[in-house]
């Protein structure tokens, strides 16, 4: 993969652990919502799928662990962050495919 692309690859990966981190922590108070069951659902499916494999060399199990632990640290109080509001970064690593 070209260093040209690198940040625009990263970034997607970023908003996707972004989004994943806040529909977890928001399914801690509302378990019933729609709208974060279908995000966490579209992330993992995302991360799991061919397009993340050609963007991102982290590992795909490796990553949605680290991203359950961390949304499982957080505090659910914190749920609601706006939207656009970075929550996480991918986990620094070697660990690759």
């Amino acid at each position: 993969m070209t260093d040209e692309t690198a940040d625009l690859r990263m970034a997607i990966v970023r908003q996707a652990a972004d989004d994943y981190i806040r529909a977890k922590k928001l399914l801690k108070i509302q378990p019933d919502n729609c709208l974060a069951q279908r995000t966490v659902r579209e992330v993992r499916e995302f991360i799991g799928g061919k397009w993340y494999a050609t963007i991102c060399d982290i590992n795909p199990d490796f990553l949605l662990r680290a991203l359950d632990a961390k949304a499982d640290r957080a505090q659910a109080g914190t749920a609601g962050d706006a939207p656009g509001r970075s929550v996480s970064e991918p986990p620094e690593t070697t660990d690759r495919r």
